[in-house]
């Protein structure tokens, strides 16, 4: 449960109220890898694919008054989406020993939601 209580200073413009943002998640879904030599370099790809459902109400919400006067008011957010599907393909490159690079696109897709990244990421361990 993520039920906040807000109390903000601010002299005739303080606020007091709480917020529900609960959202529960399931994901469904396939991932697959392999490893395989690229000259002398050992690189893996990797790919996956899921299917994500919300519960719960997906629109945040505050429930917010005036401290000073007490006059309340209420704020929604942008709904979540409901249903998504979710995609994620990359490769990693074993640079040595102890040194791997990667590249990755994530994205997700949903009622009227998309989301795209593309990721790069260095790991040397000492």
């Amino acid at each position: 449960m993520a039920r906040i209580s807000v109390s903000m200073a601010g002299g005739l413009a303080s606020l007091r109220g709480s917020a529900d943002q609960d959202v529960g998640y399931s994901t469904v879904g396939l991932r697959a890898a392999t490893t395989m030599h690229w000259g002398s370099t050992l690189v893996v790809p990797h790919v996956s694919a899921a299917w994500q459902h919300a519960f719960d109400d997906v629109t945040p919400g505050a429930g917010l008054a005036f401290a000073t006067t007490g006059i309340g008011f209420a704020i929604d957010g942008v709904p979540l989406a409901e249903d998504s599907a979710l995609v994620d393909a990359g490769l990693d490159f074993a640079l040595g020993a102890r040194t791997t690079a990667g590249v990755s696109y994530s994205g997700q897709f949903g009622d009227s939601v998309t989301d795209n990244a593309v990721k790069g990421r260095v790991t040397i361990l000492f």
